[in-house]
């Protein structure tokens, strides 16, 4: 696509210091009662502006409870971040991020519902073992430029040098359509970051036992803990599951 549709097709999901997301949500409700688990409830909505805004709307209706809108956001975000039965990019966050998807050609849309496999930031190595299987064998060197590309589209931000991270609405509308059209997508990135973790995992073992090399391991393995931590436990319960069968 040309740079003038590129850029009205990209939603930045711009997000707000915890202080400020409290009172967008306060500032939508009639009353300003006291929200018992604030800083939980604006952490549901991604500190999004659109979602806090809704998300305030809603308890001021009283169409939910603190309890009842919390749970609903942890089963089903984008299910309730809108706040009509015609939606738009103004008034629901699933139709916001939709309109980014729909510039994305379907490699890329395959590397975004891939990458969203990890529960945390990634690094560059991560992201390539990823998007590798979106790409045919003769463009198996290009896992960077579609990394750069979901970067430009502002579908996977980059915190830091060689570390990206993809929002928790953006992950949730991407697995969204994972599930409706490529159901076997979701499994194939978990058994892949799953194996490249647990591969990193024993070569840092081996390095921290290494001359000199016991320092390097313990930043790799802090910097990845997360998803050290997730991954080792998706294998355990992987092998559970294949003793359980035998």
């Amino acid at each position: 696509c040309n740079a003038s549709n590129l850029q009205t097709k990209n939603v930045r999901l711009k997000c707000l210091a915890g202080e400020d997301a409290k009172q967008v949500v306060l500032s939508r409700m009639k009353t300003l009662q006291e929200l018992s688990k604030a800083d939980e409830l604006v952490e549901l909505c991604g500190y999004v502006p659109i979602a806090l805004c809704i998300a305030g709307s809603l308890l001021s209706k009283a169409v939910y409870t603190e309890e009842e809108l919390m749970k609903c956001l942890k089963q089903g975000p984008l299910d309730v971040l809108q706040s009509n039965r015609r939606p738009t990019v103004d008034t629901s966050v699933e139709k916001s991020i939709m309109t980014s998807f729909e510039a994305l050609e379907d490699c890329e849309m395959q590397a975004l519902i891939l990458l969203c496999s990890f529960p945390g930031s990634f690094d560059t190595e991560a992201a390539k073992v990823l998007i590798a299987p979106c790409l045919p064998t003769t463009a198996k060197g290009q896992q960077v430029l579609i990394l750069t590309e979901l970067i430009d589209r502002c579908l996977v931000e980059q915190p830091s040098t060689q570390r990206y991270e993809i929002h928790s609405l953006i992950q949730a509308a991407a697995k969204k359509i994972g599930r409706e059209r490529y159901p076997q997508l979701l499994d194939q990135g978990n058994k892949l970051a799953c194996d490249h973790f647990i591969s990193r995992f024993a070569d840092n073992a081996k390095k921290y036992w290494s001359k000199d090399k016991c320092k390097e391991s313990v930043e790799a393995f802090n910097e990845d803990r997360h998803n050290f931590e997730f991954f080792l436990q998706v294998y355990v319960e992987r092998r559970e599951t294949r003793i359980k069968r035998s």
